[in-house]
């Protein structure tokens, strides 16, 4: 298995600070703050077009509190939706879809 791309990565890694720094309501200012790391740096950053050090992997990550492999790993998959069931209103509990017309109207 080949290592992933470096655009691939950093679109990744982008993806994933965007992601996480959301999910804790910080501004772009605010993480800035927090690690150390100029906001213009991060907004790069999001939006893949710096280059990065582990040293500012390691900030971002520990102003995050999380690990550096949370903001390379891919982003975790959203479980699959139930899906759904559709009843005709008029359709009592348990009777067959055929047993109503299409006008929603029982049969005699």
């Amino acid at each position: 298995m080949s290592p992933p791309s470096t655009p691939n990565l950093k679109r990744r890694i982008a993806r994933n600070l965007r992601r996480l720094r959301r999910e804790r309501e910080l501004t772009g200012l605010e993480l800035a703050r927090a690690s150390g790391i100029a906001a213009s740096y991060i907004v790069k950053i999001e939006r893949h077009g710096a280059n990065l050090t582990i040293d500012v992997l390691e900030r971002l990550a520990a102003a995050l509190g999380v690990s550096v492999s949370a903001l390379e790993s891919p982003p975790p998959q959203a479980p699959s939706p139930a899906p759904a069931v559709a009843r005709r209103e008029c359709q009592p509990l348990g009777a067959s879809p055929a047993s109503a017309p299409l006008g929603g109207v029982p049969r005699a």
